[in-house]
């Protein structure tokens, strides 16, 4: 298991208990300093979009799928204009 995935398996351990940050670091004999920047790392991987390249089919749905609420594609061109397909 490399360092990253053996670090973020910690944050997601450290998170699904109720001890402190600190607490959790200090009882792995983490140092601190290294364990804030791993919990940072993970957040930033979990907030980052995921981005398909190249060509997606797109197949017409029934009647139900058309009136969806949510889009069913959305493209985001350069300078912000947005494309959603219902």
């Amino acid at each position: 298991m490399e360092k990253k995935e053996k670090m973020f398996a910690l944050v997601v351990l450290w998170r699904e208990s109720s001890l402190t940050r600190k607490v959790f670091a200090e009882q792995h004999g983490i140092n601190m300093g290294t364990f804030t920047y791993w919990c940072r790392k993970h957040s930033n991987e979990l907030l980052k979009p995921v981005r398909q390249e190249g060509f997606v089919e797109l197949v017409a749905g029934s009647k139900a799928v058309c009136q969806s609420i949510d889009p069913v594609a959305e493209l985001e061109f350069p300078g912000g204009l947005r494309l959603k397909i219902y």
